[in-house]
């Protein structure tokens, strides 16, 4: 027989060393737990909890502050290897005489990293660690998904010239 399933008279010859108020307390109704307290179902509530009529989003504590720095310095390698590509290509195609430079795929390889590690962090946002480091994660995959592409993208438009 669990706590639940046990009457306040049960619990009291038990030596139950609960305070006075709390003995005769019940569990919530299965009515009640299927529906938050305003009404939701739990269908609809998050990863945020309410405390005392107060919204309480996840915080952003140290373990995510680490993942997000190291992940960060991936993110950062990446857009200086586009960075490099971005100044030294141009020289190097003038120098062996092509003269049109494909500027477009250059541009996106710098500015994507930047863009896809700040949209993880707001998507992050208010979400568990673990769901904020699968998102760079994520986000980190994409960005060396996207960087081959642009690679390839930066040679084909070299040879098509």
């Amino acid at each position: 027989m669990t706590r639940d399933e046990t009457t306040p008279a049960d619990r009291d010859e038990a030596g139950d060393d609960l305070p006075e108020e709390l003995r005769d307390a019940m569990p919530f109704d299965d009515d009640d737990a299927a529906d938050g307290a305003d009404g939701a179902t739990t269908d609809d509530v998050e990863h945020e909890a309410e405390i005392d009529g107060t919204l309480v989003r996840s915080r952003f504590g140290v373990a995510d502050l680490i993942v997000a720095i190291v992940i960060g310095f991936l993110f950062l390698a990446s857009g200086y290897a586009a960075l490099g590509n971005l100044v030294g290509l141009p020289p190097y195609l003038e120098a062996i005489g092509i003269a049109s430079i494909p500027w477009a795929p250059l541009v996106v390889a710098v500015v994507a990293p930047v863009v896809l590690f700040v949209a993880a962090i707001l998507v992050g946002r208010g979400r568990p660690s673990f769901d904020r480091a699968l998102i760079l994660i994520v986000a980190l995959a994409l960005n060396a998904a996207l960087g081959q592409s642009l690679d390839w993208f930066t040679l084909a438009g070299v040879q098509l010239n």
